[in-house]
């Protein structure tokens, strides 16, 4: 993977977690007692158009990614830090897919079953995706220490 890969895919991923809390936040926390208001918190909408625009673009970098990184990595024999890219992969797919389906779907038991899915499997993406970056990072360490011994 090329550093641009990374660092962009990380900046997108920044952005849409942070849009994606930051909208849920808003709406399920924030304190609108007005009945006639359809939003919590003024900042809502533009949170959601944010998170939506830079999604598209996260997905435009996980193919990428899909092509550089991940494809090549599942070829190889080593099983280095491969949980928890292939949990990453898996919940990058289910988000995205309940994320599109979130959008277009217009029966409200629908609506909630990829809401929920779209949260929890954006939450668990955010973890995963986290920590595969923090072993990948030790794993490198660890291969340029052996590489300096003598």
């Amino acid at each position: 993977m090329r550093p641009w890969e990374r660092r962009s895919f990380t900046a997108f991923h920044i952005v849409v977690a942070g849009t994606g809390f930051g909208y849920l936040f808003l709406k399920y926390m924030g304190n609108n007692d007005s009945p006639f208001d359809l939003i919590q918190h003024p900042w809502q909408t533009p949170l959601m158009a944010i998170h939506i625009m830079a999604a598209a673009g996260f997905a435009v970098l996980f193919g990428i990614l899909l092509r550089s990184h991940i494809l090549p990595r599942l070829r190889r024999s080593r099983p280095e830090n491969r949980v928890t890219g292939l949990i990453a992969f898996s919940s990058f797919i289910t988000m995205a897919l309940s994320g599109y389906l979130l959008q277009v779907s217009s029966s409200p038991s629908a609506v909630q079953i990829w809401m929920w899915t779209h949260i929890i499997t954006g939450c668990l993406f955010v973890v995963i995706y986290t920590l595969h970056l923090v072993f990948g990072k030790r794993i490198i360490k660890a291969r340029q220490r052996t590489r300096a011994m003598p």
